[in-house]
């Protein structure tokens, strides 16, 4: 990662206190950049996070790996 994708993953890390994001927090951890929508889809691809579980019937990823996927995933414009 560089620099910039470390400060986001630092951010998302530090800002959320629960270890796990159910999918349908995805939208609120990652400050509307991501949509749970979009996660399933990508889920479905083989393209999302590691880390995912089943809890309770709901789908969650553990917040770390969560939060290194949205940081590996920025670009500069």
């Amino acid at each position: 990662m560089d620099e910039r994708q470390k400060r986001i993953f630092n951010a998302l890390v530090n800002a959320w206190p629960a270890p796990l994001v159910s999918r349908s927090q995805v939208e609120k951890f990652s400050g509307g950049s991501i949509r749970a929508r979009t996660l399933n889809n990508l889920d479905c691809r083989g393209l999302g996070p590691d880390g995912k579980i089943l809890v309770g019937g709901r789908v969650a990823y553990e917040r770390d790996n969560l939060a290194e996927w949205i940081a590996k995933r920025v670009r500069p414009l």
